[in-house]
């Protein structure tokens, strides 16, 4: 049996089997920036590097709690304290910087686990088995053959048969010329049909014609 279409079972069967094989490759779409987004460079902050700041804040306190101990700085002047304001912020935000990153670490770990669990449940379906499987009862069951044809085949099978009549149209049309000009060139020579025009009668053809005209009318039943 054929769908709606003139599809016969094992190709509706082939067909699925390929979309299932390349159902995984998708087209890479190219993303293009808003031409806003490329100036607002204030919206987002700047990435921070963890494992520099790691090694560097310490020895930034290092360095001022020495400073102020030798008494080169002075703890209270306005840049020793300046100093330590941003020893101390560059330390919270390190500090957030390690709870996102542990954060992302975490839902990317998720998000693997989600997909591998999937990828375990959908492989559990033995995709060419089934294929197979379903080849074999089709093949047995006679219903693989087709009895119906698609419309595309019909529609090329018109078309060639329409070129092949215009064709035999176009092919008769030029024989019948071809023995009409041989005719006129057999009875009235090459030059009187190359000239394309009527063959004239010799005056002794029209005196003959004229004859047989008069003949004609005298010897009717309703001559006089």
């Amino acid at each position: 049996m054929e769908n709606g279409v003139g599809e016969a079972p094992l190709e509706i069967c082939s067909l699925q089997q390929l979309v299932s094989e390349h159902s995984s490759l998708q087209a890479n779409t190219h993303r293009f920036s808003n031409v806003n987004e490329l100036y607002s460079i204030n919206e987002s902050p700047a990435p921070i590097d963890i494992r520099r700041l790691e090694k560097e804040l310490p020895k930034l306190r290092i360095t001022l709690d020495g400073l102020v101990t030798q008494g080169t700085l002075s703890e209270s002047a306005k840049a020793t304290v300046s100093m330590y304001a941003f020893a101390a912020l560059m330390e919270k935000k390190l500090a957030a910087a390690k709870a996102a990153a542990a954060e992302e670490a975490a839902r990317k770990a998720k998000e693997s686990k989600e997909k591998l669990e999937d990828a375990v449940s959908r492989d559990s379906c033995d995709v060419p088995k089934t294929v197979g499987s379903l080849k074999a009862v089709s093949a047995a069951s006679g219903a693989g053959r087709r009895e119906l044809v698609h419309l595309v085949d019909v529609q090329k099978s018109v078309q060639n048969t329409l070129e092949s009549l215009n064709q035999n149209e176009e092919d008769e049309d030029e024989y019948s010329h071809r023995r009409r000009r041989f005719r006129r060139v057999k009875l009235y020579g090459e030059n009187k049909e190359d000239d394309g025009l009527e063959p004239e009668e010799d005056s002794d053809a029209k005196q003959l014609k004229g004859i047989w005209i008069r003949r004609f009318v005298r010897s009717g039943k309703d001559s006089l």
